[in-house]
Parts: structure tokens; sequence; C-alpha cells
């Protein structure tokens, strides 16, 4: 048995991903420590892995400011604030490796600091050059968002030479910051998906979504589901989801047209802020996706990278709305392989929304498309396959005793 350390952002869609690999390797007779926040001790602690809170209070938007440059910054706040506590920690606990999420760089430092064998878990594309340059519109407002957090953007880069100096740790630029590899990088994708994949090297396994039934989520029988009208279901996910407008403005879309719709709107706003609904529009606070997205015609979405994956495992076609951090360049993928269409906000009207549901309706060959690439997520492997890559992993750097380098930049650069 080996012990091993999971570093990751308390947030769902960092989260839902490691659950069923967690409890594999536990499975396998691995001793797991996973540290988050109290939201997610009961889900943790249901794999079978140890939960550990973080000592001190992480910030809650750590991972939620549409700002890139002061997630940046916040992270890497976060890092310079635990990395006294986390050290110690695993200087007691000595894991034979460590697991952190990618955009977690408090993680990697302690691999770093302690010498302890690494791994990265990525549930967002792999964040390259390229993929930062490939949407212009959304480079340009990463660009004036950027100029607006000048200051946290000095900062970071002072943070990163105390962290130098006080602990040895190479001095990172944004993209390390932001992506955090190692020798054994997971990608919750696959490589068909990942856009620029070509460039990434070997040490980047895609292995697929992890597709599991969640425990703790509700359930909605199939007759509730059956009809002969097609079925459009429709959520912004758990972060960004508190759009009372913009859920209006679907009911006022679809009232009595010959759909059937499924609306989660989230925990914080409640189903009479809607008013009096439509007889063909349900509407939840959360709803079990997986099963929805087994009966869906389409899928309206925020374009975060879980959902994305589970729209497509399951061959269902996308109009995507992004929203904020990498959702902007899931939802030009989506577009870019014939998936679906991109919407947005500031353009959009009721009218254009029932058209454009209608079109993805009309042409079976965004449904072709979302199927296809379904198909190479499949065929990834999903959460067992990750599982096997740790075990290598751990065979080759933690049982034989090889030094663990993280993926070499120049790979991914231009």
């Amino acid at each position: 048995m080996s012990t091993a350390i999971f570093f990751n952002i308390p947030a769902h869609g960092h989260t839902n991903p490691t659950l069923p690999i967690m409890a594999e390797l536990v499975k396998r007779g691995e001793r797991i420590i996973y540290y988050s926040t109290e939201e997610f001790r009961a889900t943790i602690e249901y794999t079978g892995a140890s939960f550990r809170c973080y000592r001190d209070t992480i910030p809650n938007n750590v991972a939620q400011d549409k700002n890139i440059t002061r997630q940046i910054y916040q992270s890497i706040q976060t890092s310079q604030i635990m990395l006294p506590h986390l050290v110690a920690d695993v200087q007691k606990i000595k894991p034979d490796y460590i697991i952190h999420d990618s955009f977690c760089p408090w993680g990697k430092y302690v691999a770093q600091i302690t010498r302890t064998p690494a791994i990265s878990s990525s549930t967002m594309f792999v964040f390259t050059p390229q993929l930062a340059r490939s949407v212009i519109a959304t480079s340009l407002k990463h660009f004036w968002m950027d100029i607006a957090a000048l200051r946290e953007k000095k900062l970071s880069y002072a943070i990163a030479a105390q962290l130098n100096k006080e602990y040895g740790i190479p001095r990172p630029d944004i993209f390390d910051i932001v992506t955090n590899r190692e020798a054994l990088n997971i990608v919750y994708t696959s490589q068909q998906f990942q856009p620029f994949a070509h460039l990434l090297d070997e040490s980047f396994k895609f292995v697929g979504p992890s597709i599991y039934e969640r425990p703790g989520t509700p359930t909605i029988s199939v007759e509730q589901l059956a009809g002969d009208t097609p079925l459009i279901y429709i959520a912004l996910g758990t972060l960004f989801n508190e759009q009372l407008d913009f859920y209006r403005l679907c009911c006022q879309a679809f009232a009595n047209a010959p759909l059937r719709v499924v609306l989660a709107i989230g925990n914080r706003i409640a189903p009479d802020q809607l008013g009096e609904l439509p007889s063909n529009i349900l509407v939840w606070n959360v709803v079990p996706q997986l099963t929805l997205l087994q009966h869906a015609d389409v899928f309206i979405t925020h374009a975060g990278m879980n959902s994305a994956n589970e729209a497509l495992y399951y061959g269902v076609p996308m109009l995507a709305l992004p929203q904020a951090g990498d959702q902007p360049w899931v939802a030009h993928r989506i577009e870019q392989l014939g998936a679906g269409k991109v919407l947005h906000r500031r353009t959009l009207s009721a009218k254009k929304l029932r058209r454009s549901v209608e079109e993805l309706l009309a042409n079976p060959s965004y449904t072709q498309a979302s199927a296809a690439i379904g198909t190479t997520l499949r065929e990834a492997g999903g959460y067992q396959r990750a599982v096997e890559e740790i075990m290598a992993f751990k065979h080759l750097y933690v049982n034989n005793s090889v030094v663990a380098e993280p993926a070499r930049q120049q790979n991914i650069h231009p």
C-alpha cells in the first residue's frame, strides 16, 4: 500500500472528475488523503479517501473571478499563505506521491519543496500560448482584463520571487501558474478534443471524462423525460448560474413550443421567481445531469469543460453561452468541430435562442459531429485509464525511485 495526497481546488468542476479515481485507488489498496474544504467532505469521504480540510482558509473566489489574471494572483497568494502548514503536513505524512489540480500551484510547490513525485490533474484544456491566441475576441478581452489587473500581475511576480528566495522554487511564468505541469499530467478529455494536442508531449495522458453515478444527486424518472417532442436541457453550471433574466428569456423563447424543456437553475434562485411556467417547461434547482443528457436532443450550456465532455460523451449537440475562465475556448472548440454553435449573451434574444435550437434539431450534422467526438471520449478510457496511468507512474517513480521531472516547457511554447 502507498500513501498519496491530493491537493485540489474547492470547486465542483475540479472535484467531480477526480472522485471515481480516488474510489478506484482506494479499492486497489492505496491510502488517499484529500485536501479540500468542508463543502466537499461528504463526497470525498464517500470514495473511501481521508478528508483533510485546508488549515488556512482558502479564498472562496480562488477559481471564480472572471478575470484570469486575478485568478492567478489569488492562486499564488493562496499558495504563499498555505505553504508553511502544507509542507509541515507532507513532511509528517511522508506520502509516496502527490496529485494536485493543474490550477493548484501550492500542490506543485509542496511537491518541489519536499521532493515528492507528483502528478497533475487537469479538468480543463491544457492551456498553451497557441490556445490563448486561438480565439481573437477572447484574447482581446483577456488582454484588457490583464491591463485592469496589472497590480495583481505585479504582485503575482513579487510573490513568485519571494517563494523562490524562501523555498528555492523556480520562478513560474503565467502559463506555469495556470497549468502546473508534472512528469504525469492526466487530462479529462480526448486528444481529439484538446486544441493543439500535437504540441504536447507523452507526459500528457488524455483519459476522457469520468462518467459515473454521483452520490447525492436527485433522481428523475424516465417517465418524466418520455415524450415524442425533442428534449432541450438548459444549465449554466455551478459557479455563474445566478442568472434570472436568462432563465426568463428561456421560458419566453420556448413557451408552448413543440419542445420539452428541462431548466436547471441552481440553488441561488427559487423556481417561483420565474413566475407562471408554460406546461412544456420543467424547472429544477439541481438535476441528475448524466441522466438528462442521455435523453436530451440539445444542451444549452455555459460550456464548462465537464458539461461539454459529458454532452459529447452522449452525442448531444450544444448551444454554448460561455461565461468566464476557459469556457470561451471550450465553446469555440465545440463550434470548430461542428458539434454546436456559440451564442453571446449581449446579442441574445428569445427569438435568436429558439431559432438556434431549431437549427440544431433540423441539421443532423451537429448530432453526428458530437457523437463522433463522443466516441473518442469513450475510447480514451475514463477514470479506469487514469488509475492505470497513476499506478504505472507509481511503479516507475516511487517503486524504482526514478526522479520525476515535469513536462518540459519548450514542448508547448511556440
